[in-house]
């Protein structure tokens, strides 16, 4: 898979200038372009900077794997287009932007391909996905983490509290919505209820708490992290969120990394929503 991904990314660097996916926008058509495209991803760079060097090939690969999803990445060079890159207050190289409907947000993913990939698929879903029994499967199995909430009818104050909780957290993970008893029975849940699907730890946890928005939000985000996690440039931003102080083990390698996650694996389990450990 690592080979598979470093051959992709050597042909997006050879032809970037080419053919490539990426649309370089000019103070000539900026305004249109965001205008008229709901949802789009725009660095703003300089020729001259190694990170924006460094991020190029990847941010290439993103491109052509959302062209199929109708998300659109851009580039602009701040240094022929100075003063557009001023009227959005660039001070730094690559910043990363994204626009909805021509309202621009600040982009909070990695700069992995994957990891654009997954951040834009996510911002092109609606706040909270209308989920059936033909795809909560697939909906499930979408990240690494994902949220959804089982109801039995189509309006409730339940449901006004997920759609605040998703409002604040989709950069991180994806939410979703069942209206079906049936469907909710063959997850093991009742109604009103809320399971976090995550592709580690245990796999799932199912929320017995209020619908109170602070209590949803709590439990999602120290839920969303692993027991012993890893702390990464990565995942910083998730942990800063999490809002709880941070408990590290420093190790040398992954054998002892496992040895002493392991070893306080319980302690975590009583901590957790209190403590993060890392």
């Amino acid at each position: 898979m690592k080979f598979r991904a470093a051959l992709l990314l050597a042909a997006a660097a050879s032809c970037v200038a080419e053919d490539s996916d990426v649309v370089a926008l000019t103070s000539k058509d900026f305004d249109q372009t965001i205008s008229q495209t709901s949802l789009i991803l725009v660095e703003f760079y300089a020729p001259w900077c190694g990170y924006c060097k460094k991020l190029a090939p990847k941010y290439e690969v993103a491109a052509t794997a959302l062209k199929s999803q109708n998300v659109t990445l851009a580039k602009v060079d701040c240094i022929a287009e100075d003063e557009l890159c001023k009227v959005y207050d660039i001070r730094g190289f690559p910043t990363l932007k994204v626009f909805r409907d021509g309202t621009p947000s600040e982009y909070k993913g990695t700069r992995e391909a994957d990891g654009i990939i997954a951040y834009m698929k996510r911002q092109s879903l609606p706040t909270v996905t209308d989920l059936t029994s033909e795809t909560a499967d697939e909906f499930v199995e979408s990240e690494r983490v994902v949220v959804v909430g089982f109801f039995d009818k189509s309006d409730s104050n339940e449901q006004k509290s997920l759609l605040s909780v998703a409002n604040q957290l989709r950069d991180n993970m994806a939410f979703g919505k069942i209206v079906d008893v049936d469907l909710a029975k063959k997850f093991e849940v009742q109604t009103p209820g809320l399971i976090l699907f995550k592709k580690f730890d245990e796999g799932k946890s199912v929320y017995d708490g209020t619908w109170d928005e602070g209590d949803l939000a709590a439990f999602v985000k120290s839920q969303s992290l692993p027991l012993v996690g890893e702390l990464s440039s990565d995942n910083f931003s998730e942990y800063m969120k999490a809002g709880l102080p941070l408990a590290f083990l420093f190790v040398e390698n992954d054998e002892q990394r496992k040895t002493l996650g392991a070893e306080v694996e319980d302690v975590a389990k009583d901590l957790r929503g209190k403590i993060n450990f890392v």
